[in-house]
């Protein structure tokens, strides 16, 4: 199936998702239980970060639903809910949760989920929203002082600058063959753009990115990182997969330099407290494709 055909089909079940929402609403108005401080919470997650940050701070036996994408060791054989943007209202009433966490998203889907359950938005795509975002969420799970050590060891680690004669990396993403020239990467001012500049490197993309974080043919010849370095979250993925994207811009230093490397761990893409173990992983990265290391 064409990413055009998939977009196409997650739109297709997202109208599908929020009309049958709104008709499973009106017979369910009866679950919503809005949390009690003390009462016992039975929360459904539908952000794969916020579940990982749940079991961060040894909350996860009262998790009862997670996302479609959640793959966190002790919550995945959980029922699955949807996700933030298809919410699966019928699945989440089974539950009967009383909280439902997402990280924060624009739309009205998540609106109908205030009539089954106090539902939280959280604030999850910079350093600082995310950390404040702990936070909020230890005041929600009764444990303020486990998230205020969370926010301190995200900080220590992610808060840390690269040195001016760091090699610029261009952190690309590896969807597979789209058949597209555009290039996806991690942006600068972003949760894994943190981890990149904690673990040693300049972001080749300077400054703030506008719209969708890709690259043209030319932008890309533009910005001539001195290596580039492609995550993926595909166990699978061989570096020759990868980096065949790039082969075909020859007058890039790192396609004459041989400095393309990947970086295959599974569930690299999720924004929680794993992205604090990613980033000796890609120091290790970084320093194998800066000396032409396959």
């Amino acid at each position: 199936m064409t990413r055009r055909s998939l977009l196409g089909l997650a739109v297709f079940v997202l109208c599908g998702s929020v009309w049958g929402g709104a008709q499973l609403i009106q017979s369910q108005r009866t679950l919503k239980s809005p949390a009690r401080k003390g009462a016992s919470l039975r929360i459904v997650s539908l952000s794969p970060g916020v579940t990982e940050t749940i079991e961060a701070l040894d909350a996860a036996p009262q998790l009862v639903g997670i996302s479609d994408y959640c793959e966190s060791p002790l919550a995945r054989d959980l029922p699955r809910a949807g996700t933030a943007l298809t919410p699966n209202y019928e699945a989440i009433a089974r539950l009967s949760p009383n909280v439902i966490l997402t990280s924060e998203v624009k739309g009205a889907q998540l609106g109908p989920l205030e009539k089954l359950a106090t539902t939280h938005q959280l604030p999850w795509l910079s350093l600082t929203e995310w950390m404040n975002s702990v936070v909020t969420l230890g005041q929600i799970l009764e444990r303020p002082q486990e998230a205020q050590a969370l926010k301190q060891t995200i900080s220590t680690t992610l808060t840390v600058l690269p040195s001016q004669d760091a090699p610029r990396i261009l952190l690309a993403l590896d969807y597979g063959d789209t058949g597209s020239d555009e290039t996806w990467f991690i942006r600068k001012d972003s949760i894994h753009g943190a981890a990149l500049s904690a673990a040693g490197a300049r972001n080749a993309v300077e400054g703030e990115v506008i719209g969708h974080p890709k690259l043209s043919p030319e932008r890309l010849l533009e910005v001539n990182p001195d290596a580039i370095v492609v995550l993926s979250s595909r166990p699978t993925r061989t570096r020759a997969e990868a980096v065949a994207h790039f082969r075909k811009w020859t007058p890039l230093a790192c396609v004459k330099n041989e400095r393309i490397g990947v970086l295959s761990v599974p569930g690299s893409l999720t924004v929680g407290p794993s992205v604090l173990e990613l980033v000796p992983r890609l120091k290790g990265a970084i320093a194998a494709v800066m000396n032409g290391e396959p």
